[in-house]
């Protein structure tokens, strides 16, 4: 039978200065101690690129998911986050529906790393901060709507040489070294606080 605890933290992530989140603490035994930091994101239809303030490090993964209408074809391409259904393309993703949800971690509105989201889910484990926009052209202002996007970082902590150095203050829900240590090393168990 596998064994879990899970505990959810609210604003904690406030005081630590990181976005307003939901944490989920999980522990499974026989497996890396892990924990998940859960982030709304509004994505509007008329800015170009959204900056979700949400990072990925070297030992996270994101999944992405989103809801929502928008339009931005000024009334003609209504859409959700998969993108219009009436043919319109547009050209931040080359090929895909107008109104597609797309992320990429460079902030640059036409760049080949822009990467289909759609509803999701979508795994990201490239290390780097996550943007957000709709699949348009170069005219914003006839846009209209937002999509809500979920964006969930789960850190897996394989060694206690993350721990270290200063490292147990980087995700914010440690109290000091040794708790960090004593949760990676019980793979879990031992719950932070």
């Amino acid at each position: 039978m596998k064994l879990s605890k899970r505990l959810l933290l609210t604003g904690l992530l406030a005081t630590a200065g990181l976005p307003l989140g939901v944490l989920a603490l999980t522990a499974t035994p026989a497996a890396a101690a892990s924990f998940s930091q859960t982030y709304t994101v509004t994505v509007p239809a008329g800015v170009v690129l959204t900056d979700s303030g949400v990072t990925v490090l070297g030992d996270q993964t994101a999944t992405i998911t989103a809801t929502g209408s928008a339009d931005v074809c000024g009334g003609g391409c209504p859409s959700g986050p998969n993108g219009a259904t009436n043919g319109d393309l547009g050209s931040n993703v080359p090929g895909a529906a107008a109104g597609l949800l797309y992320y990429n971690q460079n902030n640059q509105e036409f760049t080949p790393q822009n990467t289909e989201v759609g509803t999701g889910p979508v795994s990201v484990s490239t290390p780097g901060e996550l943007y957000f926009g709709m699949n348009d052209g170069s005219y914003y202002g006839d846009n209209s709507g937002s999509y809500q996007v979920t964006v969930v970082v789960t850190t897996n902590l394989a060694s206690t040489a993350l721990c270290k150095n200063g490292g147990w203050k980087t995700w914010g829900v440690f109290k000091n070294q040794g708790d960090c240590v004593s949760f990676v090393a019980t793979n879990g168990s031992n719950l932070p606080g």
